[in-house]
């Protein structure tokens, strides 16, 4: 994981909301395998080949680090 995990992964926080205003940015934490709660990972593949091959615009391999 990055060390400006923070930074990419930010957005508008309602607290006037409270919990019921969070948002996928405050929830979401770096990997970490001394966790002690369970969760989900999301990989990602920095490829333009699925691209590639339905006929769209290459460039998706720049996501991740955009």
């Amino acid at each position: 994981m990055t060390d400006h995990f923070h930074e990419i992964w930010q957005g508008r926080i309602d607290h006037e909301d409270g919990a019921d205003g969070l948002r996928v940015h405050q929830i979401v934490q770096p990997y970490s395998d001394q966790s002690s709660t369970t969760g989900v990972t999301l990989i990602g593949l920095a490829s333009d080949l699925g691209v590639q091959h339905n006929q769209g615009r290459a460039g998706a391999r720049d996501g991740p680090e955009a």
